[in-house]
């Protein structure tokens, strides 16, 4: 078992729709999802899951964004 890393913050934002449809990401939610896992999994980053914000799809707004930092 591995150490949490206690006073590590994260904020992960993935955009992947858009207002324009050809303009959408469909792939950044995959990538995104990758990157909270890499941050959270307890043999890797071991960041406590409590300490990392993740805002994906439409969750990731201005606001959301601004309040969240």
């Amino acid at each position: 078992m591995s150490n949490i890393f206690e006073h590590g913050y994260a904020l992960v934002i993935g955009v992947d729709g858009n207002q324009i449809p050809r303009l959408a990401l469909p792939a950044v939610a995959k990538d995104v999802q990758a990157v909270y896992d890499v941050l959270v999994h307890p043999e890797r980053c071991a960041y406590n899951p409590d300490n990392v914000k993740f805002l994906h799809g439409e969750e990731s707004t201005r606001q959301n964004i601004m309040e969240a930092l």
